[in-house]
């Protein structure tokens, strides 16, 4: 995937994650609950899963290809969020081809989205999408976003439908977050290569400040995040996601901090305490 101008300020980064929070919350809005179908198509396509199926579309001047995942039957209201994500990415796109300067002839302007099933539990299945819009310049707007779905309920959940006092919920996953981030930013650069940084290091002092900017406890900062499946297929956790620019700068790509159940698991919902698990597989 090729990536996107970067920004000689922080304004254009900031615009950027504020975008890509933006789709993954668009992605939830539009996902309401699908009219049940006629009895005789119900129970003819009642066992049926939706099927993987990709849109490509090109000319001289892009190229969009769009690839979505098989899913379980029942999950149309699913299907039809990620529908709406991939619509509105897709809009976005055309309208700054059409608004803007001509496509360089020897690289046309690229959408690239593809959606994969990320956890699959009796109570949950997490989808994370990820690509990225390019139009020009050396970067690649990043496209991320997540879409967790309540099998019983039949919806998309936002962070907050989790938990009884989502305020507080955020606070304490805000607390791990940063906790996790900054000790990365303190250890050693992405790829392993720099020393330690000093406690008083400007460089690790900017660090932090971005990273405490990301994950001030907000909901359109955990508007992208994964509820995370154990080998047994039990939910046992939290996966925070931090796309690009929100919690450091583009070189990092999408952070990811995970946060075990027993760390969160007072703070749920009566209906959704027994559906994490907060101790090892059997």
């Amino acid at each position: 995937m090729v990536a996107l101008r970067p920004a000689a300020t922080r304004t254009a980064p900031r615009r950027a994650a504020a975008l890509t929070a933006a789709l993954a919350l668009l992605g939830l809005a539009a996902c309401g609950r699908t009219p049940p179908a006629p009895a005789a198509r119900a129970a003819a396509t009642a066992a049926a899963p939706i099927a993987a199926h990709a849109d490509h579309e090109q000319d001289r001047r892009y190229r969009i290809d769009i690839v979505y995942p098989e899913l379980p039957a029942g999950s149309e209201p699913l299907a039809a969020a990620l529908r709406a994500y991939a619509d509105q990415a897709r809009r976005a796109f055309m309208q700054t081809l059409e608004g803007g300067a001509a496509p360089d002839a020897d690289i046309p302007w690229q959408l690239k989205l593809e959606f994969g099933v990320a956890a699959h539990t009796a109570d949950f299945i997490g989808v994370r999408a990820r690509g990225g819009s390019y139009t020009g310049g050396a970067h690649a707007l990043p496209l991320v976003a997540s879409f967790n779905y309540d099998v019983r309920e039949r919806r998309v959940l936002a962070l907050g439908d989790l938990f009884a006092d989502p305020a507080a919920a955020l606070r304490l996953l805000a607390a791990h977050a940063r906790r996790a981030l900054g000790e990365r930013a303190a250890h050693a650069a992405p790829d392993g290569s720099a020393p330690r940084p000093e406690a008083g290091d400007a460089s690790l002092q900017r660090a932090l400040a971005w990273i405490d900017e990301g994950t001030e406890p907000r909901p359109a900062n955990y508007a992208v995040f994964l509820i995370h499946a154990d080998p047994a297929g039990r939910a046992d956790g939290l996966v925070l996601l931090f796309p690009p620019y929100q919690a450091g700068p583009y070189a990092l790509g999408t952070q990811e901090v995970q946060v075990p159940a027993a760390a969160f698991a007072a703070l749920l919902k009566p209906r959704y305490r027994e559906a994490f698990a907060t101790g090892p597989a059997p």
